[in-house]
């Protein structure tokens, strides 16, 4: 038996899909095995290709798809013959970490391609470069350039957001039309549920404000701990939950004993994924005062699914298509006084939290469930020819 033979799960279904990504239980390979198990759980049978170690999680998480690990250059050539072999079939690659060659040779075998552009891959072009130098910015814009006019000539791209599809417009010159915006948002439906009201604690005026991510200059958390000496001086039962950890923890405890809050400020640390609906039901907002990054990450929208109410910046547009569905409450700019004054505007009004926790959770429905997702990936392979 081969050493492709040993690694291919079998499979009585042609597929419709068939996607190159990274499988694994970190990083973009959780995004990728979530997003194939609602396709398959949908309908569309999904074959995957990677070149990652496939464990026993994400194997079970993956039991509808075909899965097949190439670890090599020939097999991978191997499978790509005998997909071109398959009619009504697209192929489906993740641009931050397939090779160029293997996405190229499936083009020149005439297999349907969507390159999937998600906010990292869009970041890690335009963020503050740790190397210099005009050797290694040359290299790189060279090297950008020839990615993306690659891109250029696919039928169709997915693109996570609006801002990657202008970026890719005004620097690439992409067909608008040829752009399409699929949210890469998922929410777990089972673990993060719509609750109707917010916590009995706020009929005693106390408060809880969670934070939950990555401790770290982009998030802008300086600015949202300084905002709390404010929001204390006119609410002292107000209280600030920090989830994550980050490079500025002890930096951001050292500044709250400063401002002389950290009685009202506390640093939770790690929180395993399925422990932070725990953390949050008791909460009254949320409040992610980014001020620069690769986008709205999947705790904005998992707190909007359980009706929390959301301050955000408007770092993207992204979010200003959030706020203007009455999904959450922009702020014009990240800094502690206007921090302050959105606090406290969403704490003294319930009914103003109403409206957004009943906007948002429209919103998630009808935009991040399992069936709104699969439905999506269905137009648009439809549009390609595999559906």
């Amino acid at each position: 038996m081969s050493n492709l033979e040993k690694k291919t799960t079998p499979s009585v279904r042609t597929p419709n899909l068939i996607v190159w990504a990274p499988v694994s239980e970190s990083g973009p390979g959780v995004f990728f095995v979530n997003l194939l198990r609602i396709l398959a759980e949908h309908g569309i049978n999904v074959k995957v290709v990677t070149h990652s170690r496939v464990g026993n999680t994400c194997g079970a998480n993956l039991a509808r798809c075909e899965i097949v690990e190439v670890h090599s250059v020939l097999e991978y050539v191997r499978e790509c013959w005998q997909l071109c072999r398959t009619r009504g079939v697209v192929f489906a690659f993740h641009m931050g970490v397939t090779p160029p060659a293997f996405a190229c040779l499936s083009r020149i075998l005439g297999i349907p391609t969507i390159p999937i552009i998600v906010g990292s891959d869009w970041f890690d072009d335009l963020r503050p470069k740790l190397l210099s130098g005009p050797l290694f910015t040359r290299a790189r814009a060279r090297w950008n350039d020839m990615r993306y006019k690659f891109v250029c000539r696919g039928k169709s791209i997915v693109a996570s957001s609006i801002d990657i599809v202008e970026f890719l417009q005004t620097v690439y010159h992409i067909r608008s039309e040829s752009t399409i915006v699929v949210p890469t948002a998922l929410v777990d439906f089972e673990l993060f549920r719509e609750k109707s009201s917010g916590p009995d604690s706020q009929l005693s005026g106390e408060h809880t404000i969670v934070f939950v991510g990555r401790l770290a200059a982009e998030n802008n958390l300086e600015a949202l701990i300084r905002a709390m000496k404010g929001v204390v001086r006119s609410a002292p039962n107000v209280k600030l939950l920090i989830v994550g950890e980050g490079p500025l923890h002890d930096d951001l405890q050292r500044l709250a004993t400063s401002l002389g809050i950290e009685g009202c400020v506390r640093f939770l640390g790690y929180v395993a994924h399925d422990s932070i609906p725990k953390v949050i039901e008791s909460a009254t907002l949320a409040v992610f005062p980014f001020s620069w990054g690769a986008g709205v990450g999947n705790a904005v929208f998992e707190a909007m699914r359980t009706g929390l109410p959301v301050i955000m910046t408007p770092i993207n547009k992204t979010a200003s298509e959030l706020a203007a569905n009455g999904g959450i409450y922009l702020v014009a700019k990240g800094d502690d006084t206007t921090l302050t004054e959105a606090i406290l505007t969403l704490l003294n009004d319930p009914d103003l939290r109403t409206r957004i926790r009943l906007a948002a959770q429209d919103y998630v429905r009808r935009s991040l469930s399992p069936p709104a997702i699969a439905a999506t990936w269905r137009l648009l392979l439809g549009k390609v020819g595999a559906v």
